[in-house]
């Protein structure tokens, strides 16, 4: 059983390039061995996602997503990764058996 931290970011708005987290918009989802959970839509201005997770996992964007398979992105566990999405996506976690 894992974690999956998800947390809706934007491109700062001066420029700078950086990554700026949405407040109030991170989420916490719970995956079994082999399992698979929705998240929520992603907020209005959001145009990235950071991912991290206690647990291997793959990964799939869409609004809304189809079903996660070991072909989508990998996501290894306690790395951090960053994916571009649009506000309304969702985000389906397949955790790797």
């Amino acid at each position: 059983m894992g974690t999956v931290v998800i947390t809706p970011c934007s491109e700062d708005v001066n420029g700078s390039g950086a990554v700026v987290p949405i407040d109030g918009a991170e989420e916490s989802l719970t995956i079994g061995t082999g399992a698979s959970v929705i998240s929520a839509a992603m907020p209005a201005g959001a145009t990235l996602v950071n991912l991290r997770s206690d647990a291997d996992c793959y990964v799939r964007v869409g609004n809304p997503p189809t079903a996660a398979t070991s072909a989508d992105p990998f996501l290894p566990t306690n790395v951090s990764q960053t994916l571009g999405i649009a506000a309304g996506d969702q985000l389906h976690i397949l955790e790797a058996s």
